[in-house]
């Protein structure tokens, strides 16, 4: 039975792909119900734990749904990443021309003002690596495998590392100008104090 073909085996880095475009829209589906129903379990699933804004959790879901598209080769999946892009390359104009364009709360009032100067706005820290990040699939989505693609997506990655790894040495240390960028917004950290509802 020479003629027999053998099936395509997963490899380990497409089955860690797979788990965490899994982990991702699971993670951004509760967060987006814990703030349409207000659920504190939902919300803080971790004890300690500041919650993901709700225009992060957009990114983090349509991110996840992307990555799960081309997992299963599902090409048109690669539209879902506009929307993280499109909403994080605003956030970023705003941290930019330091304006507010009132796209923060534009999907839904933020309940809880942690570490921040606008409501509901996503770190510029997180924001970048979300927007990096959507860039990146984009970028696999549309585009055939060659030298320049991978080396475009090993500096994306590079950047995105480095702006997370950045973060947390600032909290570590304790140095409000790291972890902030030099803005008035941190990303979600743990929290030492206690949380507070703003209706």
């Amino acid at each position: 039975m020479d003629s027999l073909k053998t099936l395509p085996q997963t490899t380990w880095s497409e089955r860690l792909s797979g788990i965490l475009a899994g982990a991702l829209t699971l993670l951004g589906t509760l967060s987006i119900l814990g703030w349409l129903t207000h659920s504190d379990i939902l919300l803080h699933p971790l004890a300690g734990l500041a919650p993901i804004k709700f225009n992060g959790a957009i990114s983090i879901l349509f991110i996840g749904i992307t990555m799960l598209g081309l997992e299963f080769k599902i090409q048109r999946a690669i539209w879902f990443v506009l929307v993280p892009i499109a909403v994080n390359l605003i956030t970023l104009g705003q941290y930019v021309m330091n304006a507010n364009w009132h796209i923060d709360e534009l999907f839904m009032s933020d309940l809880q003002v942690i570490d921040t100067m606008y409501p509901g706005r996503v770190s510029l820290t997180t924001s970048l690596v979300f927007f990096l990040i959507s860039s990146a699939l984009l970028l696999k989505g549309f585009s055939k495998p060659n030298q320049f693609k991978l080396t475009v997506e090993a500096i994306i990655g590079s950047i995105a590392g480095s702006a997370g790894f950045s973060t947390l040495v600032g909290y570590a240390a304790d140095l409000p100008a790291v972890y902030t960028w030099g803005t008035g917004t941190a990303p979600a950290r743990p929290r030492r104090q206690s949380r507070h509802w703003a209706y």
